[in-house]
């Protein structure tokens, strides 16, 4: 059976996610737990000009390892992470496959979205992580109005979370 672990990066307020994505990802395939507590995080580590601060990839994905060693995590669990604050080149996620670990930010998406609540953004997210992690699915760069585009502008995101459907490939 495959796992999913959601975890705050820091504490902030997240709406709570467990029946929605309990509805989404429970099956005899794979069962899905929101860990109500949350993971302290330092001083982002990537900056740029000493003006921007960002979490880097790696920082991150250094704190969810050490993490799933400290609560003794299997491997195989697909652990994600969520922040409110910024990742490293302004990207809504990361994800690592070989060390099956992810990171979501909700740092200023209030900006972006009139019609999509955090909520909505985050069930959508989770889910899309957890596809390519268990599945070792890629994104495709070019935005298709598809769970699956980049969207390396942050713009191309409305339209894709608008339409939450999977293209041909």
């Amino acid at each position: 059976m495959r796992q999913i672990q959601v975890v705050k990066l820091g504490d902030f307020y997240i709406p709570d996610l467990q029946s929605a994505l309990s509805c989404l990802c429970n099956s005899e395939y794979r069962t899905f737990t929101l860990n109500r507590q949350y993971i302290p995080v330092t001083d982002p580590d990537y900056r740029i000009a000493n003006l921007i601060e960002e979490y880097s990839f790696e920082q991150l994905k250094k704190v969810l390892n050490e993490y799933r060693d400290s609560q003794e995590i299997s491997s195989e669990v697909i652990l994600i992470g969520i922040i409110n604050r910024s990742l490293e080149r302004n990207y809504f996620s990361f994800i690592d496959l070989s060390s099956k670990c992810a990171v979501i930010t909700i740092k200023d998406l209030e900006k972006l979205f009139e019609s999509t609540t955090i909520e909505e953004f985050l069930i959508s997210e989770i889910a899309e992580h957890a596809v390519a992690a268990l599945e070792n699915h890629y994104w495709h760069e070019e935005p298709r109005r598809c769970l699956f585009d980049f969207c390396g502008d942050k713009r191309d995101i409305i339209p894709s979370m608008s339409y939450r459907a999977l293209c041909e490939s």
